[in-house]
């Protein structure tokens, strides 16, 4: 990543119009000084496994590409992870393969407020972008620190046949480009991709025991009502791309877990002004929450 004068500070890229392109990362050769001022690591990246940080003002829509090679991608044929934020005038932020995509068609995409570029150029937005072949994903999200609750695109790229994953297998450039109209783009930072993911398994594989989990539930039969519109919902995620990350409970049952008063960094919540919340066990905290429910259930 080049720097130097004022790059010292603030490392801008500004690209012409016309689908200019310009490689950023080489992740097999990214170092501590790639990570600029963001929260990533160069330990980990690599082929397969990179993520970056870009703020901007742009109100046109700019990409952001992982490649083999770091010859400009466009019309190259070249099976390129492409990111697009603010296609179709701002109202969608999508991924796929190919420069332009294969068939003109995305795999996935988000209308969400936060994955799109902003309307107020004096306001600048940030984003990240990140695949992770170690996991199967490619994923996007909102602000400079890249987490699963600030994820706002999540693409699973391991299929049936293993050629999803298999085309990003080696993918070690990361590069930005514009769209038809000139922008200028920010890299915050570049490196390993942190894990945005949500854990599958309860049980941990290798002592074959489950894992500690800290929290209360209480469970009920919903009626009638109630329970159609928890089958309604359970079959909208369990054809949606997220459903790997859940998992569901029977729709005859409603399982309402207390997190808010179970959160470790809010037990302080549970006592008096001036008690030491780091000092409250547990069990102090389960019996407070069952006496909030018990005038309820």
């Amino acid at each position: 990543m080049a720097g130097g004068g004022a790059a010292d500070e603030w490392h801008w890229v500004n690209l012409p119009g016309g689908n200019a392109e310009q490689v950023i990362v080489d992740l097999c050769e990214c170092t501590a000084d790639d990570a600029w001022h963001s929260t990533l690591s160069p330990e980990g990246a690599g082929p397969g496994r990179g993520c970056i940080v870009v703020q901007t003002n742009a109100t046109s829509s700019f990409h952001v590409i992982f490649s083999r090679t770091p010859a400009p991608s466009r019309g190259s044929n070249e099976p390129v992870l492409r990111y697009v934020v603010g296609k179709r005038r701002n109202s969608a932020t999508t991924v796929g393969f190919g420069n332009p995509y294969v068939k003109k068609e995305h795999l996935e995409s988000t209308t969400n407020a936060d994955a799109l570029l902003t309307s107020d150029p004096e306001k600048s937005r940030t984003f990240w972008f990140l695949y992770d072949n170690s996991v199967g994903v490619a994923a996007m999200g909102c602000q400079s620190a890249p987490q699963t609750d600030l994820c706002r695109l999540v693409c699973p790229l391991r299929d049936q046949l293993g050629f999803r994953e298999e085309v990003c297998r080696d993918l070690r450039y990361i590069s930005l480009a514009s769209g038809k109209r000139p922008v200028s783009l920010r890299v915050v930072g570049a490196g390993a991709p942190p894990d945005v993911s949500i854990p599958r398994y309860l049980f941990d594989p290798v002592t074959l025991q489950p894992f500690p989990w800290q929290g209360a539930s209480l469970v009920f039969e919903p009626d009638a009502r109630l329970r159609q519109l928890l089958e309604a919902a359970q079959k909208i995620l369990a054809t949606s791309s997220i459903a790997p990350f859940y998992s569901l409970i029977e729709p005859r049952c409603l399982c309402l877990n207390a997190y808010r008063l179970l959160d470790p960094h809010r037990r302080g919540e549970l006592l008096q002004p001036g008690e030491d919340g780091d000092s409250l066990t547990w069990d102090a905290c389960y019996q407070e929450v069952h006496t909030r429910l018990s005038p309820n259930v």
